[in-house]
């Protein structure tokens, strides 16, 4: 939140208390550690750069070590005064309080994501896919009204097709890759239409036959 608050309204003093002494950071600049002055000096040059930017985040997770959100940032072309967007997803990792490391992906400009839900309740498999899209040492995160049993549940099952993924995959195994994928997928890819689970696995099945 006083991250958000220093964003958005200019308040860069705010932004320092938020990351660790060595904050590492993996975004399109390459891997590096700044401190936290540093990374503040670098959201007003991001500001200046790009006037009024605004985060329109869909969906997160925190837990006590851990953070996540999927988003579309907004912002206005100082050269045009239209509006431009880029959509992404940004994982954390906290010690003591602090953000420690960072992981930034971010699709071309001009590609924006609405937030989505499908009638009804997400299932858990969904909720199981979109927690673990990067790494699989993300599998502490889970949703605010998960029980312990339930979140221990959702780690088994989310290890065991994450780790038999690659076998199946480098095996050609179609039905085997196709199981990481819930019945209700959405697949955003950019310049291509969103698709569901079949699209998905008629592009691996295709990629699977050529190579």
């Amino acid at each position: 939140m006083r991250r958000q608050i220093g964003e958005h309204e200019g308040r860069y003093d705010l932004i320092p208390g938020c990351p660790a002494q060595a904050y590492i950071r993996h975004d399109e600049s390459g891997d590096r550690t700044i401190t936290p002055d540093d990374y503040a000096a670098e959201i007003a040059a991001a500001h200046r750069e790009r006037p009024h930017t605004r985060f329109a985040v869909y969906e997160h997770a925190l837990s006590s070590d851990r953070a996540w959100f999927r988003f579309t940032l907004k912002w206005t072309n100082p050269g045009n005064g239209e509006t431009r967007t880029r959509a992404g997803i940004q994982l954390y990792r906290i010690e003591g309080g602090k953000l420690s490391e960072m992981w930034l992906t971010l699709l071309k400009t001009g590609f924006g994501v609405a937030g989505r839900r499908r009638a009804g309740v997400l299932d858990k498999q969904v909720l199981r896919l979109r927690c673990v899209l990067v790494w699989d040492w993300f599998l502490t995160v889970g949703t605010a009204t998960s029980a312990p049993s339930d979140l221990k549940a959702d780690e088994a099952a989310i290890s065991s097709r994450l780790h038999k993924w690659p076998a199946a995959f480098n095996a050609r195994d179609i039905a085997g890759t196709c199981d990481l994928f819930a019945p209700n997928l959405i697949s955003t890819v950019p310049g291509a239409s969103d698709g569901g689970r079949d699209a998905v696995c008629a592009r691996l099945a295709a990629f699977a036959g050529k190579a």
